[in-house]
């Protein structure tokens, strides 16, 4: 998967890929081959939530195509919104026939695997346990995949089979295979769902969606993938309705699978892997299973989301289209004595990251408009309070500009006094040039003593300390008000840790397959941006390397149940600084 800015869904199934590439070639435990197991049963889950979620947009599309209550329609009107909602269910319907195939084909696929490594699927009943297939696929419900019971099969380890008949173990992946059958069936799934859904006629206006050639599966990270996504809707002769743009740009890439990564092989040389071919090398069959029901989970949520853009052409509130949501709260009074009350105001607001509104203020000056968002600015009165008013404008789907005005915003004005805010955390860390923020009402420039200026944090003037010992550091916060008067906010302690290490993880040594070494940020470290990366690993005695695969070569000559020492050094992402750690393990056979 693209890192970057990722939707949750994404970063979980990500998290799984990551976890199968890593142990592809490792004899892996029972364990392991158990959490494939639950991995399989939870997204099969997530699959049913989704396919429910998309049948849901059609029951109530065809609930408004029966619904005569509206006595403010006329018979024509009626009669207009029926022809319009019959269309919409005939795009859906197109729709679905595409998703069934790829949902099919999947099936299909998995069965085909558990027949090759000798599983009895002949029998189904959906209540026995001891039975593989609990609801296998069936015609009368083309978009249900078959539910499989992984704790059943026998050879939950066996990775040939899944290698052999999705990628005939061969580099590069063979255009004859079924898994790059597979890979074209899906991205072809991607692009005829995006033209479907963004071609269509609305109030005589014509919206055209056309993907070129194989569309997209080379980019950088998740930015890049959205920025490309985009400029191809906009491109290519197409027509696209600009409160459509999101939404499509957000299914395609979540569609998206980045089609060659670069990897080293054992002798260093760097090779374009296929996303087939990392996926499914020696990955064990259960692994193999789930992995194909997350392309399954990724079909019916992208559905979903189609069908909800296209039943939203028809509801009333689909004059304005929104792909962002966020929790508002205000206070009735920005400042506030001690013992008064505080009242709250708190809701939900939509806004879309592709439509720049129009803002008129007074009290303010507006900055700036990005993602559907204004930013402004104002100069505080010496005392008192500042009242800023004004509206917003933001355009529906027929081009329209639609006016609201916003409820005023009152400021007090309060009187001198300061603070220091740590942005990145709540204490500082040794070696680390920490960034400290002050506030100080009443003063036009701020200073902290012991710490040096370090520009601008969110656009507020920040200073950095950097501790050499663990003792605390205590420092002053002064500044100048308007007449260059010195003023004291007083003094600020704070308690000095190390840097968290980094969490290494030294999967199971065997001479027929070597291993791994996994390190990643250790859990409950407060800085955002701190991470670790692997510098090498030295085998106590024994070969080294720089990768995170250690290969079977490095262990070979080694007795299986031998204990061995290995030294990883990882490197610190905000400090540069290494650091080693051993860790001991068992050579397997």
């Amino acid at each position: 998967m693209a890192g970057g800015k990722e939707t949750p869904r994404q970063k979980m199934i990500g998290m799984m890929y990551l976890v199968l590439t890593a142990l592809l070639a490792l004899n892996v435990s029972k364990q392991i081959l158990d959490a494939f197991v639950a991995i399989e049963a939870n997204i099969y889950k997530g699959s049913m939530v989704q396919l429910a979620r998309g049948d849901g947009f059609i029951e109530g599309l065809e609930l408004a195509m029966k619904d005569t209550t509206d006595k403010s329609m006329t018979p024509e009107a009626r009669a207009q919104k029926r022809e319009k909602i019959q269309g919409i269910l005939k795009t859906i319907k197109e729709i679905d026939v595409e998703t069934a195939k790829v949902i099919k084909e999947i099936d299909e696929i998995k069965i085909h695997l558990l027949d090759k490594v000798g599983e009895d699927i002949k029998t189904i009943k959906s209540d026995d346990d001891n039975v593989i297939v609990w609801t296998p696929y069936d015609a009368k419900f083309p978009l249900r995949p078959a539910k499989l019971n992984l704790a059943a099969i026998s050879s939950k380890d066996n990775f040939d089979v899944p290698t052999h008949e999705l990628i005939h173990d061969l580099k590069p992946v063979p255009e004859s295979s079924k898994g790059i059958k597979l890979w074209n069936i899906y991205n072809n799934f991607r692009k005829v769902l995006i033209e479907k859904t963004g071609t269509y006629t609305d109030n005589g206006k014509k919206f055209t969606v056309s993907i070129p050639g194989k569309g997209i599966n080379d980019f950088k990270n998740y930015p890049d993938l959205e920025k490309k996504v985009k400029d191809m809707l906009k491109k290519n002769g197409n027509n696209v309705n600009p409160v459509d743009l999101g939404d499509l740009a957000t299914i395609y890439a979540e569609l998206t699978k980045k089609e060659f990564d670069d990897y080293k092989n054992g002798d260093s040389k760097t090779e374009a892997v296929h996303w087939m071919g990392r996926t499914f090398y020696h990955a064990p069959v259960v692994g193999a299973l789930a992995s194909l029901t997350s392309l399954q989970f990724d079909v019916l949520s992208a559905r979903a989301k189609a069908l909800g853009i296209l039943a939203s052409r028809e509801a009333p509130v689909a004059q304005y289209s929104f792909n962002q949501i966020t929790g508002i709260a205000y206070a009735s009074n920005s400042v506030v004595n001690p013992g008064d009350p505080v009242e709250l105001t708190v809701f939900m607001a939509a806004f879309d990251t592709d439509k720049q509104p129009k803002v008129n203020l007074s009290g303010a000056t507006v900055t700036g408009i990005e993602n559907g968002q204004a930013k402004a600015k104002a100069t505080a009165p010496s005392a008192g309070e500042m009242t800023i008013s004004g509206n917003v404008s933001i355009q529906n789907k027929n081009g329209d500009w639609v006016q609201r005005e916003f409820n005023p915003v009152t400021i007090k004005v309060a009187s001198k006094g300061g603070s220091i805010e740590l942005p990145e955390m709540k204490v500082l860390y040794k070696g680390y040039r920490n960034l400290l923020v002050p506030t100080a009402t009443g003063a036009i420039s701020t200073s902290i003593s012991g710490a040096s200026p370090a520009g601008q944090f969110e656009g507020k003037t920040a200073f950095a300390i950097t501790p050499q010992s663990l003792s605390p550091v205590t420092v002053q916060l002064t500044g100048k008000d308007a007449s260059g008067n010195t003023l004291s906010f007083g003094s600020y302690t704070y308690k000095v840790k190390e840097m968290p290490t980094a969490d290494v993880v030294v999967t199971s040594v065997s001479k027929s397959a070597g291993g791994a070494v996994m390190v990643g940020t250790p859990s409950g470290a407060i800085l955002d941006k701190l991470s670790y990366t692997l510098v090498s690993w030295q085998i106590l005695g024994g070969a080294s390397g720089n990768t995170p695969r250690i290969p079977a070569t490095a262990v070979g000559n080694m007795k299986p149940g031998q204990q061995i020492k290995i030294t990883i050094v990882t490197r610190n992402s905000l400090t540069g600084q290494q650091n080693s750690t051993t860790r001991a393990t068992a050579v397997s056979n």
